[in-house]
């Protein structure tokens, strides 16, 4: 690439004598005056105006969200079961803990309260 670029970070003396010409008041403090002055006349929003603002697509963001939500927890909520299987249930704790194959939450919860519901009766340990 052997295209000249004429910008540099010269100053430009030219435009710099421009914007001093535009920008120097002869009354600074008149000058500061009038911008205030001017600043006061225009209408501001406050931060609860602008939040304000914001609200009605927030809550239709919120909306949305609580929608999908509902919708995702209402087709899952057929496939994870919380009551054991008949299998589990036919099985006595003994029969569970003597096979080979790892213990499913549930077989684990089946020996836990039928050995609680044992103790508390008074029957073996």
């Amino acid at each position: 690439m052997t295209d000249r670029n004429d910008f540099d970070a010269n100053p430009d003396r030219p435009l710099g004598e421009v914007l001093r010409e535009h920008l120097t008041a002869p009354d600074d403090v008149a000058f500061a005056a009038r911008v205030m002055a001017r600043i006061r006349l225009e209408p501001r929003d406050s931060s609860w105006d602008i939040l304000a603002q914001w609200m009605p697509r927030g809550l239709a963001a919120a909306a949305t969200l609580a929608l999908a939500v509902a919708l995702g927890w209402y087709a899952t909520r057929g496939t994870a079961t919380s009551r054991p299987s008949a299998e589990v249930v036919a099985n006595s704790p003994s029969d569970i803990l003597t096979t080979s194959e790892p213990l499913s939450e549930d077989q684990i919860l089946t020996v836990v309260m039928e050995v609680g519901i044992r103790q508390d009766a008074g029957g073996e340990k």
